[in-house]
């Protein structure tokens, strides 16, 4: 396997991303987009599309179980209302780290079913499209515990 692991959104047709993979001699693209386009053509050139799955919670599962959530510290919380309005590059790159101190986006807490019935339903869905899936982001917001 020579594989590529995009990183961020891919402007213009998607399926031009898998060209220039596939011109490269890369045999597998790991991302998180979905786009029928471009899994047509990786189809075509015979690259294996790998999604990316990770644990964070979107608007409607942070409505609907917020017990499920990560909970930091109240002062890490104080933290990431800071850091959510930093562009990431500020806090990462800028900083000298691929990882910020803090994630400012909601993960979702692994010990309860409802976290688990909805990882495993992206995980049903992205082989409806993908050859495989990849596990991303998986660990605490704060890097060491949640306490929820």
């Amino acid at each position: 396997m020579k594989a590529v692991w995009t990183v961020g959104g891919v402007s213009g047709d998607k399926s031009d991303a898998i060209d220039f993979v596939a011109d490269l001699g890369l045999d597998t693209v790991i991302t998180g987009i979905k786009s029928p386009e471009m899994t047509k053509r990786a189809r075509k050139r015979e690259v294996r599309i790998v999604a990316s799955i990770s644990p964070f919670a979107d608007d409607l599962f942070v409505r609907d179980f917020p017990y499920a959530v990560q909970k930091v510290r109240d002062f890490e919380q104080e933290m990431c209302a800071l850091l959510a309005n930093q562009q990431w590059e500020r806090i990462t790159a800028e900083a000298f780290r691929w990882h910020p101190v803090l994630l400012a986006r909601n993960a979702m807490c692994f010990e309860h079913p409802e976290t688990e019935a909805s990882l495993r339903k992206r995980v049903e869905e992205a082989l409806g499209w993908a050859d495989g899936i990849a596990l991303d982001g998986f660990g605490f917001m704060n890097s060491y515990a949640c306490f929820c």
